[in-house]
């Protein structure tokens, strides 16, 4: 997690799933750049952030008519903001979900022979969060889409979700978006969109998620497990990573940032490090934060701190060190690693699994450290599997 950079909500701007949002603003234009004498118009405008229940959301403000002049702040502000991050925002966040599970755990494994990562999700204790006694129409459509439409999610999407609808639908949106700028700015802008399309592309072609077992634990609470497979590892990393740069640079530009932090995110990017880097199985992610940032969305959060203790108390590391951010999972030699935390702030109820009764198989038992031993050390396609 890398924690961008910080604006209130404006008066006036719908919030989905959020509230008081901690953003990074982001903005699209679609289409070709505007050649007409009317209004223009921002089609797309958006900001990452974390919501009051401590999850992350998408701020999306609606359409907003701009004067036909560049000189208009509003426009500028559109313009010079990196548009293709509509489609990364995509990449990790999607909409904060209706349906909720009690724990998750995920284990994974790199096998560099391969060029892989395998990675086995466990929904401990899964249920609708909205009505006590029923399973609303927008938790049926989740549920739909994660039947159907290859989505999975990563500690509710407190860390990350990835939707394979949701990336296919920012890669043409991206194709069909043209840069709104010349000479130096159009090659940088369109650099910055070949980076992000090749990342899309990377992970259309490279991740696929499959849907295991509907099962009952030792207490009778309803849960699932996913099978995550992500091939040629080694392209996807350092397409990340170019993305990721990408949108540093662009904050460290961004007008409304002050001196400090453009200063902070420019020492950092000087350093030409990544910010994702997996050596064995140990993962690093690490960006520039300062301080007062760190305190005010983790630090000072009691919401964060059962979560850390955890993450912690797994072999996890989560600190701030001189105006860095640095989170590490595994070590390098480690046969597998595995991360178990809470993720519901509900109690359980069995609303979900009394939808589930003769629309889908529940098994009575299910043992899923086996399964996920058995998915994690099965030989790669074309030797035996």
């Amino acid at each position: 997690m890398v924690v961008l950079g910080h604006s209130n909500v404006p008066a006036g701007e719908r919030v989905e799933n959020c509230q008081s949002l901690t953003t990074l603003q982001l903005s699209v234009r679609r289409g070709r750049a505007h050649s007409g004498g009317g209004p223009r118009r921002a089609p797309f405008q958006a900001g990452i952030g974390f919501d009051s229940s401590g999850h992350i959301g998408i701020l999306r403000r609606p359409p907003t008519e701009l004067a036909p002049t560049r000189d208009n702040p509003d426009y500028q502000t559109v313009t010079r903001r990196l548009f293709t991050c509509w489609a990364l925002a995509l990449l990790a966040l999607g909409q904060t979900g209706c349906l909720d599970w009690v724990l998750q755990t995920a284990t994974y494994r790199h096998d560099p022979e391969t060029d892989t990562v395998r990675i086995f999700q466990t929904y401990h204790g899964l249920f609708g969060s909205d009505e006590p006694g029923e399973i609303t129409r927008n938790e049926i459509d989740q549920l739909a889409s994660v039947l159907t439409g290859q989505r999975t999610f990563f500690f509710a999407n407190w860390i990350a979700e990835y939707s394979r609808t949701q990336i296919a639908e920012a890669l043409t949106n991206s194709l069909a978006a043209t840069p709104d700028a010349t000479g130096a700015e159009l090659v940088r802008q369109t650099e910055k969109k070949q980076h992000l399309e090749a990342l899309l592309k990377l992970l259309l072609a490279n991740v696929r998620v499959e849907n295991g077992t509907f099962y009952l634990d030792a207490e009778k609470r309803l849960c699932g497990v996913q099978r995550v497979t992500l091939n040629h590892f080694s392209q996807l990393v350092p397409a990340a990573n170019r993305v990721l740069r990408d949108l540093l640079i662009e904050e460290a530009a961004n007008p409304d940032a002050s001196d400090a932090r453009k200063t902070r995110l420019n020492r950092w990017l000087d350093r030409k490090q990544d910010v994702l880097t997996v050596t064995g199985n140990r993962l690093l992610l690490r960006g520039p934060v300062s301080r007062a940032e760190y305190d005010k969305a983790i630090a000072n959060e009691p919401k964060y701190q059962k979560l850390l203790t955890e993450f912690r108390a797994g072999g996890g590391e989560f600190r701030h060190e001189n105006d860095e951010l640095i989170v590490r999972l595994g070590t390098e030699t480690a046969p597998h690693v595995s991360v178990r935390l809470p993720v519901a702030e509900k109690p359980y109820r069995t609303n979900l699994l009394h939808h589930l009764q003769g629309r889908q198989p529940v098994r009575a038992t299910f043992a899923p450290a086996a399964a996920a031993a058995e998915f994690l050390n099965a030989a790669p396609p074309g030797a035996g599997r």
